[in-house]
């Protein structure tokens, strides 16, 4: 798509197995940093794609910042063929806040879809360090 990357963004790509030893990897990544004034503008990474239940499609869910603007936080797209895919319009659906465990970072999505419901398991911490976060889940009907 001709975007210039100066600093580290954490594209994600996609690949494909028959056998889940032995990956064929899509030549170009499928999923970029957001906008400049974007919340994801700095890199996004950490992905974790689930099928959507009615078969119909894919549910993303990655980690992604804005320094710029303070958020490290989850998104969320969709994509018919996990291939293109649409961003969410009220990403990011779960960020850092403020005086919580999570008020530094937050990331590291894992989903599930059970009984129309989205499971969505992340770590986050109240400071700037892996070595010391917390684990949380977030819940939400399906529509």
């Amino acid at each position: 798509d001709g975007k210039t990357f100066s600093t580290w963004s954490g594209r994600i790509g996609y690949a494909t197995s028959r056998d889940g030893i032995h990956w064929e990897r899509n030549k170009e990544p499928v999923f970029f940093v957001g906008p400049a004034d974007a919340w994801d503008s700095d890199w996004v990474s950490h992905s974790h794609v689930i099928e959507d239940p009615t078969g119909d499609g894919y549910h993303l869910f990655y980690a992604g910042e804005s320094g710029q603007q303070g958020i490290y936080g989850i998104g969320h797209a969709y994509s018919q063929d996990g291939l293109k895919w649409e961003r969410n319009p009220h990403n990011p659906i779960i960020k850092n806040d403020q005086g919580t465990w999570n008020s530094k970072m937050t990331g590291g999505p894992s989903a599930l879809i059970k009984d129309d419901k989205f499971y969505l398991w992340f770590f986050g911490s109240e400071r700037n360090d892996f070595a010391y976060v917390f684990f949380g889940l977030a819940m939400a009907e399906c529509k």
